[in-house]
């Protein structure tokens, strides 16, 4: 198979970004793990699956920027569609933050999280609208270096102010203030990197299609990210908090697979929306699809080999539960993580019919998850099985809306 260089180029930089990404991530986790108890990390670790659903919005609007900055004709334009997309992102931002906050005076009991916490925790929303516009733009114009930048601080910034935070007593406040903090940052040196932008002179930029297309693409993007998000949420609620932080250090280090191959799909993304052959679009999607297998197989071989370790040197404690689920979670991110790459290669191609149907699948989630008999090798099972569900259901929504 001969690979796309530009593809294999992208996903290298984006690759070494995303790793001290996501190693700036695992340092976190792998401290607060340590730092705080393991109710407080359960706690943590809920807020995050909270934000991890939030973060819909943050990949829906990346993936739309991206597409239509890649299909701009100049940078001009491409300051046009940064412009107003800024402008109603704001207000987008603010209107969810005030929705989310009435919500967690509905959930905050259930998940046993003080309301306090809750709030705060909201704060990321606002950064998590707008920070993916101005990295939608570096994205769409293939500038995958002061892309991984961008994020690489994040992680940085993350790391030193939620345990600087931490330790000066703040706790699980810390932990989550620390990661508003960073997010704001980054936000703000984005806008060095588009200097170039933002100097050109504007000219309108034809969005057509944008509306409905930015649909399609936040129905794809809510079922994926819910579907990984629920589990942590779930186990929260139907477990004693011991054996609910249990299952939050095992799933934390299984979606390391899907975060580890993120930069893939998104090196991918500008490239086969701007390919005019279907046969060199269909030979950059299985060259994606390789390097996601090749990396997620690394990952499940370690899982399996070492499961106790890599429990026992993330968090500190030896949690034998956490270690036999650890390679079955493994599993369940790996589909996840080829689910989610051909649900992008499509939406690359403009609006899918069948994303539309994919939240229907969820329910299927929760309803094998949602049982407060299950243990955690039973949970995790489950978890597995519904990931399987999940991607052959999306699989086969997609190809038969495609035939209609």
């Amino acid at each position: 198979m001969k690979f796309n260089r530009e593809l294999v180029k992208g996903s290298i930089v984006l690759l070494a970004a995303f790793g001290v990404f996501n190693a700036m991530n695992f340092v976190y986790h792998f401290s607060m793990a340590r730092i705080l108890s393991l109710e407080n990390y359960g706690k943590l670790a809920a807020l995050f699956s909270i934000i991890y659903i939030l973060t819909i919005l943050t990949e829906a609007v990346q993936v739309v920027i991206t597409k239509y900055t890649a299909n701009a004709k100049n940078e001009g334009k491409v300051k046009n569609i940064l412009k107003r997309s800024l402008a109603k992102g704001a207000l987008l931002a603010l209107s969810l933050t005030l929705v989310y906050a009435l919500a967690s005076l509905a959930l905050y009991k259930k998940l046993k999280i003080e309301l306090s916490l809750m709030l705060l925790n909201g704060a990321f929303i606002f950064f998590a609208i707008l920070s993916p516009i101005t990295r939608g733009v570096l994205q769409g114009q293939k500038r995958f270096f002061s892309l991984g930048t961008n994020m690489a601080l994040e992680g940085v910034l993350k790391v030193l102010l939620g345990i600087a935070l931490v330790f000066a007593g703040l706790q699980v406040y810390g932990a989550i203030g620390g990661v508003i903090f960073a997010a704001l940052l980054a936000f703000a040196f984005s806008f060095a990197q588009l200097k170039n932008v933002l100097r050109a002179k504007e000219k309108r930029a034809r969005v057509s299609d944008i509306y409905s297309y930015s649909l399609s693409a936040l129905v794809a993007l809510f079922a994926i990210l819910t579907f990984f998000s629920l589990d942590v949420i779930i186990a929260k609620a139907i477990f004693p908090p011991q054996t609910a932080g249990a299952y939050s250090i095992a799933s934390i280090l299984s979606k390391i697979i899907f975060w580890g191959t993120a930069p893939i799909g998104k090196a991918m993304f500008p490239l086969t929306s701007n390919e005019n052959s279907k046969k060199e679009k269909r030979k950059t999607l299985l060259n994606a699809f390789a390097f996601v297998l090749v990396c997620s197989l690394a990952a499940l071989i370690a899982f399996s080999l070492l499961p106790g370790f890599i429990v026992k040197i993330f968090s500190g404690k030896s949690l034998p539960g956490a270690s036999q689920i650890l390679p079955l979670l493994g599993i369940s991110m790996t589909l996840l993580s080829l689910t989610n790459l051909y649900l992008l290669y499509k939406l690359s191609q403009g609006k899918v019919k069948g994303v539309f149907f994919l939240p229907f699948l969820l329910i299927i989630q929760i309803v094998l998850l949602y049982n407060p008999a299950h243990t955690l090798a039973s949970y995790a099972k489950s978890a597995a099985f519904s990931s399987a569900l999940f991607a052959i259901g999306t699989l086969a929504l997609v190809k038969i809306s495609s035939r209609n």
